[in-house]
């Protein structure tokens, strides 16, 4: 056998030890990658299951804020900030979500008989469009003014206390007269001949 014999086995063995530790070192960093990837996909699936939760809660909101379009009565109450409120939240909402869309098209239809304003094609400016809902408040907020009977003005009036209507042998309880309407059937029957 010649010197190189050795050398040459010496050098395999330093080959296969120093291969042995690359690959046993690269397997430890793949390990070492691949649960870096797990605890990363973890996180994104814990994000994922918040952001999910987040989005769930929002749109329970938004349908529990919604709910009320649905109904003639809030309507005929809602101020022109209620209807900018419900039609943003309806607008933010109608593309992921079967009850917002169904309150964006009940908005778009009031809106358009009570305010004759078309959403969907305004052509206004923001401020344009809630003037435009202040002043039908306003408008609503008169014509309620007007339906009020004039003697709810004169209860508030000095003497005009129930004790002093007692001394002087007046009705004392809010009960209707004899012969009329309770006044929220009154109210109802007045709305009802006022068209927007």
């Amino acid at each position: 056998m010649s010197e190189s014999d050795g050398i040459d086995d010496a050098i395999e063995g330093m080959s296969r030890v120093g291969l042995t530790f690359a690959g046993r070192l690269g397997e430890q960093l793949a390990r070492a990658r691949e649960q870096a990837l797990r605890r990363a996909q973890a996180s994104e699936e814990q994000q994922a299951r918040e952001l999910q939760a987040r989005f769930d809660a929002e749109r329970a909101a938004t349908r529990a804020q919604l709910a009320p379009v649905m109904d003639n009565r809030w309507w005929d109450t809602a101020s022109g900030r209620d209807v900018e409120r419900v039609h943003e939240a309806a607008t933010a909402w109608k593309d992921h979500d079967s009850a917002a869309r169904s309150a964006a098209e009940v908005i778009r239809d009031q809106v358009q008989r009570r305010y004759g304003l078309d959403v969907d094609n305004l052509g206004a400016d923001d401020a344009s469009v809630a003037a435009a809902l202040a002043n039908a408040e306003r408008d609503r907020e008169q014509a309620e003014q007007e339906r009020t009977p004039p003697n709810a003005a004169l209860a508030t009036a000095p003497g005009r206390s129930p004790k002093a209507r007692k001394t002087r042998g007046q009705r004392t309880d809010n009960a209707p007269a004899e012969g009329s309407k309770p006044l929220g059937l009154q109210r109802e029957a007045d709305r009802g001949r006022h068209h927007w």
